[in-house]
């Protein structure tokens, strides 16, 4: 890249190099500053300043200028691709101001940003902890120069015991330094002093020992006394493992037993409770039987009736229907029976009465004899009507005893 003046004509080349070391020195003060703002650290005026482009970018014509001592009113950018560079070709940008020229050169750096591939590293990410150490060892160092610096620049009206806390810990942070130094000389010595000694005499830190009779006959007893010890918590542990067998054995089965003896018991409550209520239904059933009987045999129809109806038994119904039609029926041959008898009678009587007349003349009060005919008639439907509705009774209770019989032996 150069820069032109037309009045004087003196040109100021600037290499695309020193752009890119430009762009790369803002970049990387640009890091950081975001590294001390992200650790809340307080950033100098100096870092601040290069992290401008604009700023570095105007210091870099200053001191071209400076350099070729020119006053220039108008500035010329050329600039040479990569494309052109094969062919020598220049593109050359003419502009009035400086302001022009910094607008034009935000321009190209974004372009060219745009332009560039972004080639993510697919470099293996490790844990490397030396770094880490180092960046905790510089963390805490500005830490510790912050805090001398707060110390430092005291008020001047602060409370008496405030004051000699911040000048106890401003002295001991002060001292931090040559407390670490002087650690770190204690422990080189230490190490040079004991690798002398070693490295001379090897057996000046081994006590040799001797042996005698005594110790033998000591280390074989207690060599013995080891084994058995060993020997005997073998067994204690083996009689222990023993025994929790046993005692997980015997309480296995006796929660089965309990387990079976529980539904034994259920089993069995459950069975007593059907038979109960089974017991209870045959009694019930026996209780309406009887009921029934005495029904029947006190010749009580509506009781029957009714006890029939609460049974809700369609076998008996049917029975009761058919024997009240069966009555009905007979009822109605006995009327037709008794009206033909009637007829009959009355024809005899006519017959008899005219022979008699004709043979003697009897007075005879029809009347009477017309009373009599009809209460022996009234006596004989009566009679008969009792005796069909005896058997008819009889019979129904003697097929609903048999009935009852086969359901309960099935």
């Amino acid at each position: 890249m150069t820069t032109v003046d037309h009045k004087t004509d003196s040109v100021i080349k600037i290499d695309p190099s020193e752009l890119d070391c430009l762009r790369s020195n803002v970049l990387k003060s640009q890091i950081a500053t975001y590294r001390c703002l992200a650790r809340n650290l307080p950033v100098s005026d100096s870092l601040l300043n290069s992290c401008s482009y604009k700023s570095q970018l105007a210091n870099l014509i200053q001191n071209h200028l400076q350099q070729e001592q020119s006053n220039p009113n108008g500035i010329v950018l050329t600039q040479t691709s990569k494309a052109n560079d094969q062919n020598n070709i220049d593109t050359s940008s003419t502009f009035s101001s400086a302001t022009d020229m910094y607008r034009w050169l935000i321009q190209s750096n974004q372009t060219n940003e745009e332009k560039t591939v972004n080639r993510t590293q697919k470099h293996p990410i490790y844990f490397n902890p030396l770094y880490n150490q180092q960046e905790r060892d510089k963390r805490a160092l500005n830490r510790i120069s912050n805090r001398l610096q707060e110390l430092e620049h005291m008020p001047a009206n602060m409370n008496a015991e405030l004051r000699t806390r911040a000048l106890i810990e401003l002295k001991s942070l002060k001292l931090l330094q040559f407390q670490k130094q002087l650690r770190s000389e204690v422990l080189n010595t230490m190490k040079k002093d004991t690798l002398i000694e070693t490295t001379l005499n090897p057996r000046a830190y081994k006590r040799p020992k001797r042996h005698q009779l005594r110790e033998a006959r000591s280390t074989e007893y207690n060599e013995r006394q080891r084994k058995l010890e060993i020997k005997q918590r073998k067994h204690a542990k083996h009689q222990e493992f023993l025994n929790a067998i046993l005692t997980h054995a015997r309480d296995f089965r006796e929660y089965h037993r309990r387990y079976t003896m529980a539904t034994m018991r259920m089993n069995k409550s459950i069975q007593a409770y059907f038979a109960n209520n089974e017991r209870e239904l045959i009694k019930e059933k026996k209780r309406q039987e009887r009921e029934r009987l005495i029904t029947l045999m006190n010749n009580d129809e509506e009781g029957y009736r009714k006890l029939v109806d609460e049974k809700k038994d369609a076998r008996l119904a049917l029975l009761l229907s058919q024997t009240d039609a069966y009555i009905d029926s007979l009822k109605q041959l006995v009327r037709q029976h008794q009206q033909a008898n009637r007829s009959h009678a009355r024809l005899d009587k006519t017959n008899t009465n005219k022979s008699e007349e004709s043979r003697r003349p009897v007075v005879n009060s029809p009347s009477i004899n017309q009373k009599s005919t009809t209460t022996t008639s009234t006596i004989d439907q009566t009679g008969n009507d009792k005796a069909i509705r005896d058997a008819v009774k009889i019979a129904a209770t003697n097929e609903d005893d048999e009935y009852d019989a086969k359901k309960s032996y099935y």
